[in-house]
């Protein structure tokens, strides 16, 4: 947690159905971290489900703007505004601007992992580093346990399940 927000890297979400559940199991505002290197995949149940629950979202890499265009579609076919939406063209930058989105109350919500790409690759110590700079963030090497929340893999198993037992 920093400045009353919660970092989470729901680092288990590594496709748009996992992020879909990941995004289901908050009941606060979201902002959110997701795009990247295109695996030719299904979009628009996740632009959807970006629709209905996030405030703001930084999309990064070759699905950014094919994210933004399903989330477009969803909120004109639900008759409602979209989140606000920011093309990155890096990691650091949709970092930043998905901090600057957030406010006391917030999750703010790295997912789809396997899809974050800067210089090949995102990995968890990339968004420790993330946190670490935030001004007045707990130093390094206490970001694990402190201001990033990881998700309890047995937890999260259970949810998904529930969640795909529910739309089955």
């Amino acid at each position: 947690e920093h400045s009353g927000r919660c970092f989470y890297n729901d680092s288990i979400a590594t496709t748009p159905e996992s992020a879909i559940c990941g995004l289901q199991s908050f009941d606060r505002p979201i902002v959110l971290l997701a795009g990247g290197y295109d695996k030719h995949v299904e979009l628009q149940e996740f632009g959807q489900a970006i629709a209905r629950r996030v405030k703001a979202v930084a999309l990064l890499g070759q699905t950014g703007p094919t994210i933004q265009a399903a989330i477009l579609a969803a909120s004109t076919s639900q008759n409602s505004d979209p989140p606000a939406m920011h093309l990155a063209e890096s990691f650091t930058k949709a970092f930043e601007w998905a901090v600057s989105q957030s406010t006391s109350g917030d999750i703010v919500l790295r997912s789809m992992k396997s899809f974050l790409v800067e210089n090949g690759v995102v990995d968890d110590a990339s968004y420790r580093q993330a946190l670490a700079a935030l001004p007045a963030c707990a130093p390094a090497e206490h970001i694990r346990n402190a201001a990033l929340q990881e998700f309890d893999l047995q937890v999260a198993a259970e949810k998904y399940a529930a969640l795909y037992r529910a739309h089955v």
